[in-house]
Order: structure tokens, then sequence, then C-alpha cells
């Protein structure tokens, strides 16, 4: 089971991977903004909301999420750490996969996902991430 510390640092390090720098709260929601990229409002699920303001004391609106990164970021937090990323294809483009965790929720352009057990996290051609139930992987693409 991923813990919500590092479920949150995951989230956060996924919106800074796709341009966003800073977040303000909204009515319960992240507004999520960066340089030269339009703001998006995303709902994130209630117990990682609840982890969030934990390590939002220090901080004032708009927060940085670089820093919040840093703030809750532990030795076993890392964008690979404890996962085994694998090859794929989907015709023509190489990709990269791993199996979710259990409980596990992924910042994808429409927003924040649950991954049911045993789905495949892909990262996309623009650096993207996006779950795709393991069924649906085997019938659209190539592990390599």
């Amino acid at each position: 089971m991923i813990e919500r510390e590092e479920n949150l640092v995951r989230l956060l390090r996924q919106m800074k991977d796709q341009g966003f720098t800073n977040f303000v709260i909204h009515d319960g929601d992240l507004n999520i903004f960066g340089d030269g990229i339009e703001g998006q409002t995303i709902h994130v699920p209630e117990q990682i909301m609840n982890t969030l303001f934990m390590f939002l004391l220090r901080h004032k609106q708009p927060f940085s999420i670089s820093k919040i990164i840093g703030d809750i970021e532990h030795d076993y937090v890392g964008p690979d750490k404890g996962f085994k990323w694998s090859n794929c294809t989907h015709k023509p483009n190489k990709l990269r996969f791993r199996e979710s965790k259990i409980g596990e929720m992924v910042f994808t352009l429409n927003g924040v996902v649950r991954c049911n057990k045993g789905d495949k996290i892909i990262i996309g051609v623009n650096g993207e991430q996006y779950p795709c139930d393991k069924e649906i992987f085997k019938l659209l693409y190539d592990e390599v």
C-alpha cells in the first residue's frame, strides 16, 4: 500500500514535470499554474488534501510546488524508488510503464485519477502519466 505522503509527493512531482510551478487552494480544490501555462483547477481526494494541509502551515499562497515537495520529501520517496519501470511500444512510440501500487493516485492531463490494482502506469511521449487497465494494456502495447 502506498503511503499518503508518498502519493502526495508523486502527484506534486507529476504536476511539476508538466510545467506547473505553483498552486492556490480555492473552495477545497487546487488551482495549479505555471509560467506560460494556462491554469487548471483539479479536485484532490480528501485524504490527500488533509495530508497536504499539514505541510502548508509554514507557507503562504501561492504555494510553490517545489518547496512543498522539499518539505515532505523523505529518502523513501523518489520518482523511481520502489518501482520497476519497463519499456514498451505503442506503435510507433517507445514508452515507459510500471505496475501501480494499491491505492496509488496519478496526476494526469485530466486531473487526479485513482489507479486500480494491477493497472499499468504509462509515461506518454510528452512526459504525462496515465493509468491503463492491464487487459487493455495487453491489447494496445507490446513489452520490449
